[in-house]
């Protein structure tokens, strides 16, 4: 079910080569081992690295990864480039700010300097016929790390510390009952496919609002994962988008909404695109004040309870094991630690219940968030906590609480048992 990536790009003449370790170390192997000629081809061909190119992240880690790389290149005498991020739904090259600090506090004020949204989105651009193929040889993986070649060695890999020292001493049991709300695979074949569906099925005219649903797998798009991985891009979903809208594509041309311009669900999906756009910004222009407790707003005078203190790591724990005895935070917790996904909605409620009505460190549930769930990212995961705990810069973007009735007794009734309800 898994198309690895050399495949994919061996369709273009090309390849994929991956090594395990720290950036800064894996390159400076490289360097080495062409310049002393190991990666010479036959008959006396020499191989050489002439360049060395890296993607601009946002991140604090990120941003020290891209300064090792710098120096190990500027060490080895290399040219080295940076290429802009293209996570952006709006190019950060198209809007109006020329330094980071002149980035509103306020998503409602940064919205009206993007103009009209549905207009502002760059074209995607179209995928290489061909590309530069991998030298014939390559440095092998340094020691002590290994390099699978399944999928199965790769997630049995990963896995294995985890499972070594789990986080939660107590783990919760699979109920017989649930079932996961992202049944889906990782790639951008899965990703785009995903999309054509979601389209030609006409869910994509019903997420009137996003953020309020928790059951099921039309309530939200989905995507969060392939974007925060980078299978897929905001363009691109605007794009299809635009094509369903005009009717320029078959895609969705018996949906309901077709040629039909903009609609409500649309228009709210290109919002929540906008939305991520945003906190990458921030991220850029607070930097590691987004890890901090006092948040971006400096909020100095919040009492936080911590983890030195045993009866609130106490909480902590059976917050992370969903035993908290409140239903509706322990079904999110457990749908969370048992599929690697939840909702907006559930998110925002275990957020503040974390953060507001336990008073904890809000970073460590940011932590157990970025643990558990698979579409992390880290501007929105840190950036959605700051608002959750109300030490943002914007508490204007409001996720509607989980009100009692049908749906939220079927979710905990799902995910807890029948016996609590």
């Amino acid at each position: 079910m898994w198309t690895p990536p050399c495949k994919i790009l061996g369709r273009v003449g090309s390849g994929l080569a991956i090594r395990v370790g720290r950036i800064d170390d894996i390159l400076e192997n490289i360097l080495d081992y062409f310049k002393s000629g190991k990666g010479n081809y036959a008959a006396g061909v020499k191989c050489e690295v002439v360049g060395v190119w890296i993607t601009a992240e946002e991140g604090v880690a990120e941003k020290t990864d891209e300064r090792n790389v710098f120096r190990v290149a500027g060490m080895k005498g290399v040219n080295i480039r940076t290429w802009k991020d293209e996570k952006f739904l709006v190019d950060d090259r198209d809007l109006i700010y020329m330094t980071p600090k002149e980035i509103p506090d306020t998503f409602s004020e940064f919205k009206k300097t993007v103009g009209p949204l549905r207009d502002a989105p760059r074209k995607p651009l179209p995928p290489p016929d061909m590309l530069p193929p991998l030298p014939t040889r390559v440095p092998p993986q340094p020691t002590p790390f290994k390099v699978p070649n399944t999928l199965g060695g790769w997630i049995s890999g990963l896995l294995k510390p985890l499972e070594e020292n789990p986080v939660a001493m107590i783990t919760p049991s699979y109920p017989i009952s649930a079932k996961s709300q992202h049944t889906y695979h990782g790639g951008e074949a899965y990703a785009l496919e995903h999309l054509k569906n979601s389209i030609s099925s006409g869910a994509i005219t019903k997420f009137r609002d996003p953020r309020r649903g928790n059951i099921g797998e039309d309530y939200s798009t989905k995507l969060a994962a392939w974007l925060a991985l980078g299978c897929v891009t905001a363009r691109q979903i605007h794009d299809y988008l635009v094509n369903f809208e005009e009717g320029k594509t078959q895609v969705g041309q018996y949906a309901q909404g077709y040629a039909e311009g903009e609609s409500k669900s649309t228009s709210g999906i290109r919002l929540e695109l906008l939305w991520r756009d945003y906190l990458r910004l921030c991220s850029r222009k607070y930097g590691c004040k987004l890890f901090r407790l006092e948040g971006l707003k400096g909020e100095l005078d919040r009492q936080w309870k911590h983890a030195d203190n045993i009866d609130v790591k106490e909480q902590i724990q059976r917050f992370i094991e969903g035993d908290t005895g409140n239903l509706i935070i322990d079904a999110v917790l457990r749908e969370m630690y048992l599929t690697g996904y939840t909702s907006d909605r559930g998110r925002d409620v275990v957020a503040k219940y974390f953060s507001k009505q336990l008073g904890i460190d809000w970073r460590i549930g940011a932590e157990w968030f970025e643990y558990c769930l698979v579409d992390y990212d880290v501007s929105e995961f840190w950036g959605n906590w700051q608002y959750y705990a109300g030490v943002g810069n914007d508490s204007s973007w409001e996720v509607p609480p989980i009100r009692a009735g049908e749906v939220q007794e079927a979710y905990i009734r799902q995910w807890i048992g029948e016996d609590f309800i």
